[in-house]
This record gives C-alpha cells, sequence and structure tokens, in this order.
C-alpha cells in the first residue's frame, strides 16, 4: 500500500514529498514501523562497516614485523612514567596496559589501534549524522574512511598517530554535539577529551587554540560565559598537570626534543610536497575531503558548523607555514571525509530518489537520534 502511494505520488509532482539535499521531509511513513526498520537497518550497516574495519586490520596484523616505533613504545610500557624525553606519557600507558592484558607480541601490539579504527568508523558517521547527513551520507563517509591509506596505515602500528586522529575526531564530534544541544556535559567531555590528546600528542594544542580564537573572532560569547567551563579548564588542568609538572622537573625535554626534530627533520619538508602529499594520504578519498572543506562555506544550513571548517583550513595553513610533517594534518581528515559525504548526498539526491519503490519504502526517511 505505501509502495503503490509512492508510485503515484511520483507520477504527480504536486503530491510528491520534497527531497532536499539528500532528506526526506515529512516523508509519508510518518510514524510507519518501518521507521523503525530503517533505523535499525542503518545502525547496522554503520556497525558492519565498523566491524569490518577492525576485521581487516587484524587479518593483515602480521604481514609485517613489529615497526621500530611500536618497540620504543612498548619499551616505555615498562617503565611507566608521567613523562618521557620523546613523547608524552599516554602511549606508554597504553603499552603497559596491552602488556598486563594481551602480553607483547604482534598480536597485542597491533589489537588495540584496530579496536580503535572501528570506533572511528562510527564517530566519523556520527558527525555526518550530527550536521544533518542522511543514510547516504554517514554510509559513504564510515566507507571512505575504513579506505583511506592514513587510516588503514595509522590504525595498523601501536604509535601516537592513531590516537591522534582518533582524539582529533572525537573533539569534533563533541563540538558539533555542544552546537547542537549548548549541553553542559559536552563541554565537560571536550575537557577529558583534550586532556587524553594532549598526554598522547601535543599537537592537539593546534587544534583546541583554533576553536578558542574562532569562537571568539565569531562573537559565539555562550561558550565563555557557561559556569560549566571553568570546570572543564580545571578538568584538563588536572590531567596534564602530572606531565607538566614532569616537563618542569626535567627541563622541559619536549622543547629540546622539537629543536631537535626541526633541525633534523621538518627544516627538510617540502611545502609543495606537503600540499600533495594531503591528496596521497585519502587517495581516493580526496573526492569527499575536498567538496568537505568548501561545502561548510556553501551550504546555508552548514553555516553553525562553519568554526569546524575554518578550524580545518587554520590548522592546514598552520602546518603549511611551519613546515609540519605531510600526516600531520591527518586529525582533520575524518571530520572533512564526512562533510564531503554530505556534499556528494546534496549533488546526488537521484541516488535516493530513483530507489526501487521496495526498498525506497525502508530507507526513504532519514531518522537521528
Amino acid at each position: 500500500m505505501e509502495c503503490k502511494r509512492f508510485i503515484q505520488e511520483r507520477k504527480n509532482p504536486g503530491r510528491r514529498q520534497t527531497l532536499r539535499r539528500g532528506h526526506f521531509h515529512d516523508g509519508f511513513c510518518g510514524a510507519h514501523p518501518l521507521m523503525l526498520m530503517n533505523l535499525m537497518k542503518q545502525n547496522w550497516i554503520i556497525g558492519f562497516i565498523a566491524l569490518g574495519n577492525i576485521a581487516l586490520h587484524l587479518a593483515f596484523y602480521n604481514s609485517l614485523g613489529f615497526h621500530r616505533d611500536e618497540l620504543l613504545y612498548f619499551s616505555l610500557g615498562e617503565n611507566p612514567s608521567a613523562g618521557y624525553a620523546s613523547v608524552p606519557p599516554y602511549t606508554g600507558i597504553l603499552a603497559w596496559l596491552m602488556i598486563r592484558i594481551a602480553g607483547s607480541d604482534l598480536f597485542a601490539a597491533r589489537l588495540l589501534p584496530a579496536i580503535f579504527s572501528g570506533i572511528l568508523v562510527v564517530i566519523v558517521a556520527l558527525i555526518t549524522r550530527e550536521m544533518k547527513g542522511g543514510r547516504y551520507a554517514q554510509v559513504l563517509a564510515a566507507t571512505g574512511v575504513v579506505f583511506a591509506p592514513i587510516n588503514l596505515r595509522g590504525f595498523s602500528l601501536f604509535q601516537p598517530v592513531f590516537s591522534d586522529i582518533f582524539f582529533w575526531t572525537l573533539i569534533f564530534w563533541l563540538v558539533l554535539r555542544l552546537i547542537n544541544t549548548r549541553k553542559n556535559k559536552y563541554l565537560y567531555f571536550i575537557g577529558i577529551v583534550a586532556g587524553l590528546a594532549f598526554l598522547n600528542k601535543y599537537l592537539v594544542v593546534l587544534q583546541l587554540l583554533i576553536l578558542m580564537l574562532l569562537f571568539l573572532m565569531r562573537r559565539e560569547y555562550w561558550i565563555f560565559i557557561r559556569r560549566s567551563l571553568p570546570i572543564t579548564l580545571a578538568i584538563l588542568l588536572l590531567m596534564i598537570l602530572p606531565n607538566l609538572i614532569w616537563q618542569y622537573l626535567h627541563h622541559f625535554p619536549v622543547i629540546t626534543h622539537m629543536h631537535a626534530l626541526r633541525s633534523s627533520q621538518l627544516v627538510h619538508v617540502d611545502r609543495f610536497t606537503f600540499l600533495t602529499d594531503q591528496v596521497i594520504l585519502t587517495f581516493m578519498g580526496s573526492l569527499l575531503t575536498i567538496p568537505g572543506m568548501v561545502i561548510l562555506f556553501t551550504r546555508k544550513e552548514l553555516a553553525p558548523y562553519r568554526i569546524l571548517g575554518m578550524t580545518c583550513w587554520l590548522a592546514l595553513l598552520s602546518l603549511f607555514l611551519l613546515h609540519g610533517k605531510s600526516y600531520y594534518s591527518a586529525g582533520i581528515l575524518p571530520f572533512l571525509t564526512a562533510a564531503g559525504a554530505i556534499a556528494w548526498e546534496g549533488w546526488h539526491p537521484h541516488i535516493l530518489q530513483g530507489a526501487p519503490g521496495g526498498i525506497f519504502c525502508v530507507f526513504q526517511r532519514e531518522n537521528r537520534v
């Protein structure tokens, strides 16, 4: 019956439901039980992609032996500390936990990055949904993240890279939730995740500083007058304080390390190569990330999220000017993949509109939680 109604409405444009940028508004299945089926099936698809990503990484965990950096981080796990000369303590603490839970063999080293890769898929789908992306956009974004070379590589090794990508992406999602709901709890969560990200890699300071400056420049003062902000800053400070004290007691070896890194490696980074590598990092996924860098500034309905788009642009510009390594920008790529998927959904609504009647009846309405 519902399918007949759909065919009649297709023949009569005056009665057809409006399809706008990949969304069906006021769909004819309103309170129909098929809405529940749609939501369940959508979640199952994302869950299947996430589990498939974990399985993909674990299937090839032993294709290569230990990377020398992995051996370094597992040796740090044997000597847990509030800080180390070359890296913050988070990776060493993770290694300490993995040694005691799963051992120190190759599978144990690759297990946690693989699990994080699956969670990343879910977060990217949630980012897409939070920016009003439909089912097609969510599945496209999740798939794009799985097959991006930077993620295939980054989540195959026990290094700070996989946690850095994960935390940047999680902060983007939490900021989206904060913008959409204005609930204090998301500000607290940002403080907690920012603390973990700082203890993993100091690079996250760039993301946090840009976000704060943009909120000020765009006169989004509501975030600064909340009573929850001082609590959030206190949470962040308490989390990173042990590492700051360690740095102070050891005369800030991070500064020495950064000087050595700049003089021996970063000074040789070619800016043109940095830009071309941004395409290589996602390869075919650049068909999503490049539109993602534009779509937030061209769609009126995405205007509330332009702060995040500007954050990606400014982070990329900062790394470009500072001779950052190409993969330092990896944290912005999952978010741009989500934005690009929304762009493609808007450009090709016929992908949904032209679906066969029976399938259309199940999937025609976007359901958001």
